[in-house]
């Protein structure tokens, strides 16, 4: 979710994609970019000031947690879940947003900077 949130905010945020690691060796490391220092902060204040948390204490197993949550997706459509939430009309563009960091987490590792990291 953080890091949808951060690829939609990038502009308004001027938030900067980085690889999440300079010793990984797989694609991951720009698919699942992280942010510099600065805009980690900036993203983290405004995940604080915009974002609420409730938690629902369900004394079940896994299996029906998993069930739950799946049904809930179903229901509710919630816009940042890309995962088994086929009728989200976001998913489009929150895919390309993400896309567009992973490039750019690639193009800074490309210039030399990921030493940086």
């Amino acid at each position: 979710m953080r890091r949808s949130l951060g690829a939609l905010l990038r502009t308004q945020l001027e938030l900067n994609p980085i690889p999440r690691s300079t010793k990984e060796k797989s694609d991951n490391k720009y698919s699942m970019y992280k942010f510099d220092e600065k805009s980690e902060k900036e993203l983290t204040l405004w995940m604080k000031e915009n974002l609420g948390l409730a938690f629902f204490n369900f004394d079940n197993t896994s299996k029906e947690i998993g069930h739950l949550e799946e049904n809930l997706i179903q229901l509710a459509v919630p816009p940042l879940n890309l995962k088994d939430n086929p009728d989200n009309p976001y998913s489009a563009a929150i895919k390309t947003a993400r896309k567009s960091c992973m490039e750019a987490a690639r193009e800074y590792a490309g210039l030399g900077l990921d030493s940086l990291i």
